[in-house]
């Protein structure tokens, strides 16, 4: 019976609890609510006993099953964990995440948000953003990079409390080939590791190695600029270089 309750087959669950006595588990409903199969889910909460466990309504609100959660939300007792909404949120569920928002104690945690945003479930969160003043850490920031998402990614970093400049989030983008989150990454001030180099020639991924290549060579010459500012704002505010000798030549220390 719990596994024609899985795949649907309302007649045989019938047959089966008319004519024989094996019975069931509470494998029948968690089987038959993740699969989406509610008009077995409903029979035998009706006519059975065994139940479910939280896996029901976990898998269900992962799948964005909103009707079969607010019957389970409404009939059965055994409820759910954070992982319902965490997962719903991971697969871009809004409506699901909302009506758990609303309707349940048990709330999400971090990973959730993470997971909406590594997954390019924007409108998940944002929402779980504004409404659960989820923050946007660090470990979020590393799972958007790797996943590659551009515009999840763009609004992590605009909404994010981290100081971003000089973290090597880059690498996370290089690892994986992701040469459009490269991109982003760079431009947005974050930096990256000679590792990452090394690991992007191994692999054969040409158009970042070049990439890579020209930022260093930026930042090579930005960093000259500055130390060169530096040097004349010192000498300016000494009075000037004076009648100090120059340095001796090449020539002359041979």
């Amino acid at each position: 019976m719990d596994e024609a309750a899985s795949y649907g087959h309302l007649q045989i669950v019938q047959w089966l609890h008319s004519h024989r006595h094996e019975g069931c588990t509470s494998a029948a409903m968690d089987g038959a609510a993740a699969n989406g199969h509610f008009s077995v889910v409903k029979w035998l909460h009706r006519y059975r006993t065994e139940g479910c466990t939280i896996d029901a309504m976990n898998f269900t609100a992962a799948m964005g099953d909103l009707t079969m959660v607010e019957f389970l939300h409404t009939h059965r007792t055994e409820g759910c964990t954070s992982h319902a909404m965490d997962c719903a949120a991971a697969n871009g569920h809004l409506t699901a995440v909302m009506f758990l928002h609303a309707h349940r104690s048990e709330g999400g945690t971090k990973y959730g948000f993470e997971w909406a945003v590594m997954e390019g479930r924007l409108g998940v969160a944002k929402w779980l953003h504004t409404i659960q003043g989820r923050a946007v850490s660090r470990g979020t920031l590393m799972f958007a990079a790797r996943n590659g998402d551009l515009a999840a990614m763009r609004w992590a970093l605009l909404h994010s409390s981290e100081d971003i400049s000089g973290v090597p989030f880059a690498d996370y983008a290089i690892d994986e080939g992701r040469l459009s989150m490269v991109h982003l990454l760079l431009d947005m001030g974050c930096t990256w590791t000679m590792g990452a180099m090394d690991r992007t020639a191994e692999r054969g991924h040409l158009a970042i190695l070049i990439k890579l290549q020209g930022h260093w060579m930026y930042r090579y010459v930005k960093a000259m600029q500055n130390l060169i500012a530096m040097y004349l704002e010192a000498v300016e505010a000494a009075g000037g270089l004076g009648d100090a000798e120059p340095p001796p030549s090449k020539r002359q220390c041979l």
